[in-house]
């Protein structure tokens, strides 16, 4: 009898270690079966194997432009979804408007590194590549010309340079021939902040169609960035964009700055210093 209980206490001395053991395991693979679900991330297409979504992005040259294929694969794959791109990685979009104002505005999560492509359009100092308070501070800078008050007085400006956007869409209505309306509509937006922001008229003049071939570029680099390290004659090009368009811009600034000093002197002399 005696020796029953020792071998019954031995036998349970010897289990209790493999039983902490069992346990140990068990949390670890619940703990790594949560970390993985928590780092899953959402659905998309599936890629190739080296190049990614690359190959299904397109050219937005002569492809259809972007967001419709991230429309297509949200009504494919659900409100959020991912696909990746070599180089850069993994992106997710949120075709949800509340997530999409989570992301930009409460949580104000880092920009994309992707639009470090645009640079050379945008510049270093746009609102677009900031953070932090550096982009709360600009955002509520340029809040004024959203005001309605402000855009209503825009109205009749931007009535007035809708006459070769119907132009466009007349003849194409006409000929039957096809309209790419995204670039007829980037003309006409690029036309309208030309007149609001610099009181210039840039309809067929060589500074639009720098701004809008230096446009293209950038944005083909933003959805390719292979193309940016590879592609010289595109760096070539749009170098020698970035240069003229500059040199122009800075020239519609020094006489908009003249004009001003001409009509307040003090506003511009405190502006200035």
């Amino acid at each position: 009898m005696q020796s029953d209980m020792q071998y019954m206490i031995v036998s349970a001395l010897l289990a209790l270690p493999l039983a902490l053991l069992a346990v140990l395991v068990a949390c670890a693979a619940l703990r790594r079966a949560r970390r993985s679900a928590a780092a899953r991330p959402p659905p998309g297409p599936p890629g190739h194997w080296l190049l990614g979504n690359l190959l299904d992005l397109g050219d937005p040259t002569v492809d259809p432009h972007l967001d419709l294929k991230l429309m297509q694969w949200v009504k494919e794959y659900g409100p959020v979804i991912s696909f990746t791109v070599p180089v850069v990685g993994r992106f997710v979009v949120a075709a949800d408007p509340a997530l999409a104002r989570a992301a930009v505005l409460t949580k104000n999560f880092p920009k994309s590194p992707t639009y470090g492509a645009l640079l050379p359009f945008i510049g270093r100092s746009s609102m677009l590549v900031a953070e932090g308070e550096e982009w709360r501070s600009k955002r509520r800078a340029f809040n004024p010309g959203f005001d309605p008050h402000f855009l209503k007085s825009c109205v009749a400006l931007m009535c007035a340079r809708t006459p070769p956007l119907l132009a466009a869409c007349e003849a194409a209505a006409a000929t039957g021939a096809p309209l790419p309306m995204h670039d007829a509509a980037t003309e006409f937006t690029a036309d309208v902040i030309a007149r609001v922001g610099f009181g210039e008229d840039w309809a067929g003049t060589p500074m639009r169609a720098d701004m809008l071939a230096l446009q293209s570029e950038c944005v083909r680099n933003q959805i390719n960035p292979l193309r940016a390290l590879l592609h010289l004659p595109a760096r070539l090009k749009i170098w020698v964009l970035q240069r003229r368009l500059d040199a122009a811009i800075a020239r519609v600034v020094r006489a908009r700055a003249a004009e001003l000093q001409r009509e307040s002197p003090a506003v511009v002399a405190v502006a200035t210093t």
